[in-house]
């Protein structure tokens, strides 16, 4: 467990949630992806890709969202050629499987400048307010980003 009084990290929770970014845009090295089979809300259980970050301990659950903005960046599906690669990650909302708004974990879509960082630095990484503006710009995030792939909850 972390420093953070945010009630959400009291849950177990074996993936990534939005709440572990802290609030700020979060550069990460993608070291490995793995097939798994997931279980969600309501005990449905479903075969999804793990993104495990470099320096992070908990894995992401890929959606639809991070598989093409992935491929939009690097131009391959293949989990061994995205090895080594960055994405800039960000918490925002979403709409959910059953139709409300949920937290969760959208990437920017420009392949980061910034090297990846370790989980211990979240919190203490300088944010660059300048390409922040520019990858938000490119994502719509401003026009209502409702990717309706159910948020952080696999």
């Amino acid at each position: 467990m972390s420093d953070s009084d945010d009630i959400r990290e009291f849950f177990d929770s074996k993936y990534l949630g939005s709440w572990d970014l802290r609030g700020q845009d979060v550069t990460v090295t993608i070291a490995k992806i793995t097939p798994a089979t997931v279980e969600g809300e309501g005990g449905i259980k479903s075969r999804k890709p793990l993104i495990f970050f470099k320096g992070w301990e908990k894995p992401y659950v890929c959606n639809a969202t991070m598989r093409e903005a992935l491929y939009s960046m690097y131009g391959t599906y293949s989990a061994k050629e995205l090895q080594g690669k960055r994405v800039t990650l960000y918490a925002t909302t979403c709409k959910g499987k059953k139709g409300g708004q949920v937290a969760c974990i959208r990437p920017r879509p420009t392949v980061p400048k910034n090297p990846g960082v370790p989980q211990s630095a979240v919190g203490f990484v300088p944010v660059d307010q300048a390409v922040r503006a520019q990858q938000v710009a490119q994502s719509g995030e401003d026009s209502g980003n409702t990717g309706g792939d159910g948020g952080d909850r696999p």
